[in-house]
């Protein structure tokens, strides 16, 4: 197993592992600050009630978004004529000057986040990204509302209004060794939470270069080739074999 073939596994289990790991923190926490207010260790409790609370709200950004879309998962399942781009077996980036926009900025590794919005439609099982708003558009018209070196805020309602229907990301190095930026591939459930019927793409670095992948509730793509402009469906397994050339 490789650098990044660990990387990946690594990421998987953290992330499946982390709400465990932050509920326990919160419950320790809570207990320790009930202790230091009955001690009237005031300073101590209000610190420790800020640390429960903390890691509270770090294990509810996992548990609520993936009960929300187990709870949408047998809808989106039962209606596949209504939610044709969540069972794509392919992506396919039509719009050539965008994708090499997107893969030139995340080349620049910036330090936060920062994204923009597509539009895309169904080909017989294939979904075709036709159009990617240029990213300082998407800021100037307030589509983008903030962007963070963790996390970025977006106005996905009136991104869908205006008839978007899918969202690129780019994540930053953030200090991470190059290899163990693999971790990208195994996609956040807060990132796989978009509107129902979406699809969408994340970049990142890689010591060979800027990466792009595909994503919905149900699946994650990876590109066919070096010019990346197509993405299959993949499953872990196939992630690891991708990972090993």
């Amino acid at each position: 197993m490789n650098k990044k073939q660990r990387s990946f596994q690594f990421g998987r289990a953290f992330y499946n592992f982390s709400p465990i790991m932050w509920l326990a923190f919160g419950i320790e926490f809570e207990y320790e600050a009930i202790k230091s207010f009955m001690d009237s260790q005031i300073l101590a409790g209000i610190f420790l009630e800020g640390a429960a609370l903390y890691s509270g709200f770090r294990a509810a950004r996992v548990i609520l978004p993936k009960g929300l879309i187990y709870l949408e998962s047998k809808e989106i399942r039962d209606n596949q004529s209504q939610y044709p781009l969540e069972h794509s077996e392919r992506i396919i980036i039509e719009d050539e000057e965008g994708l090499e926009s997107l893969l030139s900025r995340t080349n620049n590794g910036e330090e936060k986040e920062w994204g923009t919005f597509l539009k895309a439609y169904d080909d017989n099982g294939t979904a075709v990204v036709s159009n990617i708003l240029d990213a300082s558009v998407a800021k100037e018209l307030g589509l983008i509302k903030r962007e963070t070196e963790g996390s970025i805020r977006i106005d996905s309602r009136r991104a869908d209004k205006e008839g978007y229907n899918g969202f690129h990301h780019y994540h930053p190095n953030q200090h991470q060794s190059p290899n163990s930026r693999a971790a990208n591939y195994f996609i956040h459930l807060t990132d796989r939470f978009k509107p129902k019927g979406w699809i969408n793409l994340l970049t990142f670095n890689l010591p060979e270069g800027p990466e792009i992948i595909g994503f919905n509730r149900q699946h994650t793509y990876i590109p066919v080739d070096a010019t990346k402009r197509e993405l299959v469906r993949a499953t872990p397994k196939q992630i690891m074999e991708y990972l090993a050339k």
